[in-house]
């Protein structure tokens, strides 16, 4: 189990990821990438940050379904 404090996001951080949901909320794994890498978090940080703020927002927060594979 990790041991220590959380540390929590700055107002930076915070206004940042405002802004980027309200361009488009939601994010596939290369904008997470990138955003996570622009602000200094991990991208388990930010990928768990939008899906938080998703459902804080009343949005779905299923994931898109993969078309079956034609044979």
């Amino acid at each position: 189990m990790q041991e220590g404090k959380r540390i929590r996001k700055d107002t930076s951080q915070l206004d940042y990821l405002i802004k980027m949901f309200q361009k488009s909320p939601i994010w596939e794994y290369k904008e997470k990438v990138r955003i996570a890498a622009t602000i200094g978090m991990t991208f388990n940080q930010v990928s768990k940050w939008n899906w938080d703020y998703r459902k804080k927002c009343g949005m779905s927060t299923e994931r898109k379904k993969k078309p079956a594979a034609k044979r």
